[in-house]
């Protein structure tokens, strides 16, 4: 949403999460906090890959134990992650 409502920048909403997940009392996904980092930061540079799904990635990991992920977004990060596309 402060992409396409408020038209900020892909890097300026990445930079500005990122400053907020340091702050005490931030928890998302239950994720660890350098694991929410990482995915953000998959997300920052690219076009490749959206934050959502960086973070839905992020939360995957954080779950562990073989998670799948079904999407339909062929650019969905697949490493460390099962991954599933339908054909």
């Amino acid at each position: 949403m402060l992409r396409s409502v408020y038209r900020l920048p892909r890097e300026q909403v990445v930079d500005t999460l990122l400053l907020f997940l340091e702050r005490d009392g931030i928890d998302v996904l239950d994720a660890p906090t350098d694991l929410v980092r990482e995915a953000l930061l998959l997300a920052r540079p690219s076009g490749r890959v959206s934050i959502e799904d960086s973070l839905i990635w992020a939360a995957a990991r954080a779950a562990g134990r073989a998670t799948i992920v079904h999407s339909f977004d062929l650019r969905f990060p697949s490493h460390e992650v099962d991954l599933r596309v339908p054909r």
